[in-house]
C-alpha cells in the first residue's frame, strides 16, 4: 500500500505488527535511498518471522539504530519477529525515506507477508521517555481484554541530560501499569498518570525523577520468605547488641525479624566468653567481632578479625539447615564459613597441598574439605556469585566480598559463626586455633531445600542489596542504591519494594512513602500554602553524613518531613534555604519522628545553614524528636569601657 506522499525525514517509527506470515518489509520507499543503493528499511529475503528485521542493504541510519520489540532492546540486524503480534519501536540515527507499507521499492516479489494493527511515524527523534510513552499506549490499546491488567514492560529506559539529544520528557503511565527493567541516564523524568511505574534496576540513574501523579515502586529484588530459620543482617543496626562502653564491639546479633528488644522469636547469635575448653580452666575463648559501619557499599559488616583471632559468636541452635547464603568477605582468609558442634565444616587445603595447614587459612583454601567435611556439604551444591562450583571442595574464595550459597544433601545443626564448634582434643576448638578470619555482612539459613529459581532469587536479592555482581547466567545485578533525586507531588506515592531497603541521592516533595528502610544523601524540602501538606514516611529514614538539605520556603510554609519508623542522622551537612524571608520569626518544623518512633544522631552544631535572608540568621535545633529551623535577628555587639 503506497502512501499519498513520501516522507524523506522519518526518524521514529512504531508498529503493531503481526508476523504470522513472516512479517514482510516493515516500511519501504519507491526508489533507492541514495547513490549508495542503501534501501530504506530493507529486510533480507523473508523466509520466516525469525529473519532479522534489517539486513546489510538497509539504510545506514536504520541498521543498528535503537530498536525495541515489546519493550526489550534488540540488535535489529540480528533479531527477528515472533510469528505473532508485537509492538516494534525504533529511532533512526538520521533521516530515512519511506512511502509505503509492506513492499521494498517497486519489487512485487518483496511485498506482503504482514498484518498491521497500527503504525505511527514521527519526523523527529523522540526521547526515550516519549518512546516509552508511545509503547505503553500501544501495548495497552492492543492487548486482548483478559490481559489488559498485565503491566507493560520496557527492558531499558535511558534519560539523557538536557543538553544531550533527544531531550528527556514526560512518561505518561495511564490506565496500564508499566515495568521498567533498567533506568539510567542523568536527565529529568516526569512521571504522570494514575497507573504505577515499577523500577527494577535503577542504580545507574543519576537524574531527577519527578512523580507528578500516581505511584512509583522501587521493586528491586526480595528474598525468599518461606522456611527462613535464621536471618542475620549487619546493616540493621537494631539487630546488633554492643558491649557497654564499646559501641562497635558486638556481643549479640539478633534475627533481623526480631524488632522488639524485649522478645526473641527466632534464633540469635551471642558472645559466650567462657566456653569449656581443653586448654586452661577459665581461658577466655571468645572475643567480640567488630562493627565496620560502612565497609561494603555504604552498609555495615561484622569483622571477626584475622584467622585465630578468637573472635566468634555462638548461635542458639538452628536445626535442619538445608540451604545457606552468606555475604562474606575473605580479605583475611574467610575462616570457617559456619560452625556446628555435631558437624565437621572445615575448609579445604590450598592448591597443591593435600591437607589443611592449621596455622594459616587464606582465601585460596577451598570452601569445603573433600576428605573431612561433613557429607551434608561435600555431597551438596555450592555457588559463588551465582556460579555453580560443584560441591565446593575444589573452589577457593576470592579475597573480597562474595555471595556464597550452599544447598546441603542432609540437615545440619548450626550453632556458631566464624568458629569450629566441635570439642576437639588439644584445644583446637578453643576459639584461637579455628576462629575468626572473616567479614560477615548477611547470613540466611533455610530449614528447607530451596528450588533453583528460589536460589537465584535470594542471590539476586543479596547481590542487589550489597552491590555485588552475579555471573554464570544469573545476570549482573545492580545495587538497590541510586544517586537519583526523587520528588513526590501532593498525593503521589513511593513504594519501597524488593528487600524494602533502598538508598537515594535525595528525597523530597509532599507525598507518601511506604514501609521500608530508606537512606538518603540529601533532602529536597518544598513549600506549600496548605498547612496539611507533608512528606510522610511509614518506615525509617537515615540521612547520610555530609548530606545536602535544600529547603524552599517561598510559598510561606515548609512541607514537614514526618517519619513513622525512626529518623536517624549519621552526621551533619549543609542546609540551604531559599525564600527564607517568608519564614516567620519563630521555629519552623522541618522533620520529626512520629508514631512513637525516635530521632537519633542529630547534632545541630554539625549543620551549616545558608539562607537568602540578609536580615536574619538561621540555625537548626532539635526539640524532642523534631528538628526545626530557628530564625533570629542580626545585631551588633557594643563593648563599652
Amino acid at each position: 500500500m503506497q502512501w499519498s506522499r513520501t516522507l524523506n525525514n522519518v526518524r521514529t517509527v512504531f508498529w503493531v505488527i503481526g508476523s504470522q506470515q513472516g512479517g514482510g518489509v516493515l516500511l519501504g520507499g519507491t526508489q533507492n535511498e541514495d547513490a549508495t543503493g542503501d534501501n530504506h528499511f530493507a529486510r533480507g529475503p523473508v523466509a520466516s518471522a525469525a529473519t532479522p528485521l534489517f539486513w546489510q542493504y538497509a539504510h545506514g541510519s536504520v541498521k543498528g539504530c535503537p530498536t525495541r520489540i515489546d519493550g526489550v532492546p534488540v540488535d535489529n540486524t540480528q533479531a527477528g519477529l515472533s510469528g505473532g503480534y508485537q509492538v516494534v519501536a525504533l529511532r533512526t540515527t538520521g533521516n530515512v525515506l519511506a512511502g509505503q507499507f509492506a513492499r521494498d521499492r517497486w519489487l512485487t516479489e518483496r511485498s506482503g507477508g504482514q498484518r498491521l494493527g497500527e503504525v505511527i511515524v514521527y519526523t523527529n527523534a523522540l526521547s526515550e521517555a516519549e518512546m516509552a510513552q508511545v509503547e505503553a499506549y500501544l501495548m495497552s490499546k492492543w492487548q486482548r481484554p483478559f490481559t489488559r491488567d498485565i503491566p507493560a514492560t520496557l527492558g531499558a529506559l535511558t534519560v539523557p541530560a538536557e543538553d544531550e539529544p533527544p531531550l528527556a520528557g514526560t512518561l505518561q503511565v495511564g490506565v496500564r501499569e508499566l515495568n521498567v527493567g533498567s533506568l539510567s541516564g542523568t536527565g529529568l523524568l516526569a512521571k504522570t498518570g494514575a497507573a504505577a511505574l515499577s523500577l527494577f534496576q535503577f542504580q545507574d540513574f543519576a537524574g531527577w525523577l519527578d512523580v507528578i501523579e500516581g505511584r512509583v515502586a522501587l521493586s528491586g529484588y526480595a528474598k525468599v520468605e518461606r522456611n527462613l530459620a535464621f536471618w542475620a543482617d549487619a546493616s540493621r543496626a537494631a539487630s546488633l547488641v554492643s558491649l557497654p562502653g564499646a559501641p562497635n564491639d558486638i556481643i549479640g546479633w539478633r534475627d533481623a525479624r526480631d524488632t522488639d528488644p524485649a522478645a526473641t522469636n527466632y534464633p540469635y547469635a551471642f558472645l559466650n566468653p567462657l566456653v569449656p575448653n581443653d586448654k586452661d580452666p577459665g581461658y577466655r575463648t571468645a572475643l567480640p567481632p567488630v562493627l565496620e559501619p560502612s565497609a561494603l557499599n555504604g552498609r555495615a559488616v561484622l569483622d571477626f578479625g584475622a584467622w585465630r583471632s578468637g573472635q566468634w559468636l555462638q548461635v542458639t541452635p538452628v536445626a535442619n539447615a538445608r540451604t545457606i547464603f552468606w555475604v562474606l568477605g575473605s580479605q583475611q582468609g574467610g575462616g570457617l564459613l559456619i560452625g556446628g558442634s555435631a558437624h565437621n565444616l572445615i575448609r579445604g587445603p590450598v592448591p597443591g597441598m593435600s591437607a589443611l595447614e592449621e596455622h594459616v587459612v587464606t582465601h585460596t583454601n577451598m570452601i569445603w574439605n573433600a576428605a573431612w567435611s561433613d557429607a551434608a556439604v561435600k555431597n551438596g551444591e555450592t555457588f559463588t556469585n551465582g556460579v555453580a562450583v560443584g560441591n565446593g571442595t575444589a573452589a577457593p574464595l576470592s579475597g573480597g566480598y562474595q555471595v556464597i550459597a550452599t544447598r546441603t544433601a542432609a540437615g545440619l545443626t548450626i550453632d556458631g559463626l566464624a568458629k569450629e564448634m566441635r570439642a576437639l582434643a588439644g584445644g583446637q576448638a578453643d576459639g584461637v586455633n579455628r576462629s575468626g578470619g572473616q567479614k560477615l555482612a548477611e547470613l540466611l539459613i533455610y530449614d528447607a531445600v530451596l528450588s533453583n529459581e528460589e536460589m537465584r532469587q535470594v542471590e539476586a536479592y543479596l547481590a542487589a542489596k550489597w552491590g555485588l555482581p552475579l555471573g554464570g547466567g544469573a545476570g549482573a545485578v545492580g545495587s538497590s542504591a541510586s544517586p537519583m533525586t526523587l520528588t513526590l507531588r501532593e498525593g503521589a506515592e513511593l513504594t519501597l519494594g524488593g528487600s524494602g531497603e533502598h538508598e537515594l541521592g535525595a528525597l523530597g516533595g509532599a507525598g507518601t512513602v511506604s514501609e521500608g528502610a530508606l537512606t538518603v544523601s540529601g533532602i529536597e524540602q518544598v513549600s506549600s500554602e496548605s498547612p496539611a501538606s507533608e512528606l510522610a514516611l511509614a518506615g525509617s529514614l537515615t540521612v547520610r553524613d555530609g548530606a545536602a538539605w535544600h529547603v524552599d520556603a517561598g510559598a510561606g510554609g515548609v512541607v514537614p518531613l514526618r517519619v513513622a519508623g525512626g529518623l536517624v542522622f549519621q552526621g551533619g551537612g549543609s542546609v540551604t534555604i531559599m525564600g527564607a524571608t517568608a519564614l516567620p520569626d519563630e521555629p519552623v518544623l522541618l522533620a520529626e519522628a512520629v508514631a512513637g518512633s525516635s530521632l537519633s544522631g542529630f547534632a545541630a552544631e554539625a549543620w551549616t545553614v545558608a539562607a537568602d535572608d540578609t536580615g536574619r540568621q538561621m540555625r537548626l535545633a532539635a526539640d524532642g524528636d523534631a528538628v526545626y529551623v530557628v530564625p533570629s535577628g542580626k545585631g551588633t555587639m557594643l563593648i563599652l569601657r
